[in-house]
């Protein structure tokens, strides 16, 4: 609409820019397009995650949301209510059923069982001591496998370790200044 009351020298805006593959974009409106539904916006997953779990007080600190998944995990700084930053880490929660399922030689259903029945990272000195024992087979009561509380702890805790040590190093890389990382809220499946 032609206007003649309105001039200026300089337009300014900011833009928060989150890129992926086209065919990733295909792919997901082909699959709903033969639902007969149809793509009317893409949110970022984290940002999604943000927007449903966070307080008003946490929008505005500056929070890193990390959102852990079951092959990766995402996350996203937020400040003053704006999105500053996405990311993803190639580390998840599959990750640590494959470490249990290889330590203790067990298959990976097994081990997501034990890891979701038994998933405490804060154990007291007396519980570390205790037993997990867990049946392989309802046939064979023979077929038992046992581990420590504090050994799971250790095994879930390294492989956690790494994930955050990538989300620091995307960080890092990125030049997000960690000052403004004021709280870290985790959520997700796992």
């Amino acid at each position: 609409f032609p206007s003649h009351d309105m001039s200026a020298n300089h337009l300014n805006a900011k833009f928060n820019v989150a890129s992926t593959s086209q065919t990733t974009i295909t792919n997901i409106e082909n699959c709903l397009k033969r639902c007969q539904l149809s793509v009317n916006s893409y949110i970022a997953e984290p940002y999604a995650s943000a927007l449903s779990c966070l307080s008003d007080n946490e929008m505005n600190v500056g929070t890193l949301l990390i959102d852990i998944g079951g092959s990766s995990t995402s996350f996203c700084l937020i400040t003053e209510t704006k999105l500053l930053y996405v990311g993803n880490a190639k580390v998840g929660g599959s990750h640590i059923t494959k470490d249990i399922s290889t330590i203790l030689g067990i298959g990976f259903n097994a081990a997501e069982k034990i890891k979701s029945l038994n998933n405490s990272l804060l154990i007291s000195p007396i519980e570390e001591r205790e037993s997990i024992k867990f049946k392989l087979s309802d046939e064979d009561d023979h077929n038992m496998v046992s581990v420590t509380k504090a050994e799971l702890r250790d095994i879930i805790a390294s492989r956690l370790e790494e994930l955050f040590e990538s989300v620091k190093s995307v960080l890092e890389k990125s030049g997000v200044p960690f000052f403004m990382i004021g709280n870290i809220v985790l959520t997700g499946g796992v």
